[in-house]
């Protein structure tokens, strides 16, 4: 059994090591933020033709450009988004209260008197 779980462990690492996802990099605000803060997946057939639409209506050098991130990158910086939002922190709560959660929605249906 531990042999499948080490092989399964491992099979998930070169698969998210080996697989990317494309980013639509762009100039401007969002580029001054780190990459974690700006992430915008897109697919590549997508990106290209924004970055087409870029060009001609911009320019060349208008700081919009497609960048190929490895999957284990972007799993950590949705990783790091959420934890920098509290987001982890309103998940794992969500779990623990929802009886509180759903008694707060039966209070707000409720008709005032």
């Amino acid at each position: 059994m531990r042999l499948v779980l080490v092989v399964a462990a491992l099979f998930l690492a070169a698969f998210a090591a080996l697989s990317d996802v494309t980013y639509l990099r762009d100039g401007g605000y969002a580029g001054d933020l780190p990459e974690h803060r700006r992430i915008d997946v897109r697919a590549q057939a997508d990106c290209a033709e924004v970055v087409e639409r870029a060009d001609r209506a911009l320019g060349p050098h208008n700081g919009f450009a497609c960048e190929r991130v490895p999957l284990v990158r972007h799993l950590a910086n949705l990783a790091r988004d959420a934890f920098e939002r509290r987001e982890f922190v309103d998940v794992a709560l969500n779990a623990l209260r929802t009886d509180a959660v759903a008694g707060d929605a039966q209070a707000a249906a409720r008709p005032a008197r």
